[in-house]
């Protein structure tokens, strides 16, 4: 809702890279995590994501799969915690990452 059709290449990359940084000045912090985690998981919602995803060069694409390796995988139990790694999963693909 935030970016409707505004998001554009030198915004996503600088949310990535704050997010990075984020997490890099906390790695123990098991709530910032979670709100990263949250946006790593959400920016692929936006409309236009994947045609800007597309115009990542491969330093942004570095700092995504740096941000969802500092966040490892995700470890819930039960149907809620499957449904999360699925959804997961996706926007980790959607990233452009493994």
């Amino acid at each position: 809702m935030l970016f409707k059709t505004s998001l554009d290449a030198s915004i996503l990359a600088a949310i990535v890279h704050a997010l990075r940084e984020a997490l890099a000045a906390a790695p123990e912090d098991a709530e910032r995590a979670t709100v990263v985690r949250a946006y790593m998981v959400s920016l692929p919602r936006v409309p236009r994501f994947s045609t800007v995803s597309m115009m990542m060069d491969g330093g942004e694409r570095a700092q995504a799969q740096a941000v969802w390796d500092l966040l490892g995988r995700s470890r819930g139990e039960g149907v809620g915690g499957e449904m999360d790694k699925r959804k997961e999963d996706g926007s980790r693909a959607a990233w452009g990452c493994r």
